[in-house]
Formats: structure tokens, C-alpha cells, sequence
């Protein structure tokens, strides 16, 4: 938070560590046991709906990365400097819209929803 801050870029976006099958550290997060289980064979033997990445819980669990997801991006987009710089660049009511809708959502932002973000949708410059 400390860097995006001192930063200050446009836009920050926040995410979990997912340690990915076949590399160095998905094998020793599997050996340590901060990975309880083969999810990645397992997903590959069965695939099925819900199916969630695995994360690194060594100091936290997941419910509490998500968590800390969420505080970043509130702590970030709710500055008042950053929202009251972000109003001075909006020349249309379209565009204002869009950035209150925006803004709207990380305010209302749930760690339970973490995972189901679209982040498609916020990289999308039209």
C-alpha cells in the first residue's frame, strides 16, 4: 500500500499469489504443506465448476488475503486526493458516470467476492 501510495499511478490492481503447477514453488508449497492439496491434479483429473486457485497460506488464511484485497483497493481508490484529481480530468456526464459507478463498487466491495472479480471489465477504455 506504502509503494502504491508514494507511487501514485492512475490505477493499482491488487491480487493474491497463486503459486501455478509445475514450477520450483508450487512443488514447495505442496512439501511444506501451505498447499494442502494437489489442487491443480486434481482439477485436471476432475474438472468441476467452483473450482478455486490455490493460494499461499503461510501467514494468512485465505479468507484473510481477501481481506487485505479488499482494505488495498478501499485504501487506495477512496483517497480524497486521488478521487478529487480523478473529477478534475472528467469532460463528460458519461464519463462521470462510469467513474461513480466505479467508485461505487470498491466502496461496496465484499472479501467474498474476491474471487468472482471480472477484471476484464476494468481494463476496458472505450
Amino acid at each position: 500500500m506504502r509503494l502504491s501510495k508514494e507511487l501514485k499511478p492512475d490505477y493499482c490492481h491488487f491480487t493474491i499469489f497463486c503459486p501455478y503447477p509445475a514450477t520450483e514453488i508450487y512443488h514447495q508449497g505442496l512439501e511444506k504443506g501451505f498447499i494442502k492439496e494437489d489442487v491443480w491434479r486434481n482439477f485436471a483429473e476432475n474438472p468441476r465448476p467452483g473450482f478455486q486457485l490455490p493460494v499461499w497460506e503461510e501467514n494468512f488464511t485465505r479468507e484473510e488475503l481477501y481481506e487485505w484485497v479488499v482494505k488495498c483497493y478501499k485504501n487506495f481508490y477512496s483517497r480524497p486526493g486521488y478521487m478529487f484529481s480523478r473529477l478534475l480530468r472528467v469532460r463528460r456526464f458519461g464519463e462521470l458516470k462510469r467513474k461513480a459507478k466505479a467508485g461505487v463498487s470498491v466502496l461496496m466491495m465484499n472479501p467474498k467476492e474476491v474471487d468472482k472479480l471480472d477484471l476484464t471489465k476494468a481494463t476496458k477504455v472505450k
